[in-house]
């Protein structure tokens, strides 16, 4: 799970006048009245997951997309679904670059 995070940049999910304090052990403000989890916080909840890596997950309420981009570098496929098609700059977020194939919005209803 630590390999994840470090594989997975969150500065790529928060607005870019915060990327400096991306790696702060706090949230961090995403707009739409959102925040990020500090990094912390998404340790402990990938770690309560136990996940595998034949495993498909699917998180609601995404947020800025950095949860569910750690959990597609974990397991086979990784869903997201939140009510905002956008993340913190204005576009969806990017899946990370090794594995664009796992990280896929959900289109459920």
């Amino acid at each position: 799970m630590l390999a994840a995070m470090r594989r997975v940049p969150r500065q790529a999910f928060v607005p870019p006048a915060l990327e400096a304090s991306a790696h702060d052990d706090r949230p961090l403000p995403i707009g739409h009245g959102q925040t990020i989890s500090q990094p912390f916080i998404v340790a402990l909840m990938t770690d309560m997951l136990r996940t595998a890596p034949a495993q498909t997950v699917l998180e609601i309420g995404t947020g800025s997309g950095y949860q569910a981009a750690i959990l597609a570098d974990l397991v086979a496929t990784a869903q997201h679904r939140d009510r905002d098609a956008t993340g913190p700059r204005g576009r969806a977020p990017a899946p990370p670059a090794a594995h664009p194939q796992r990280h896929r919005p959900s289109r459920g209803r």
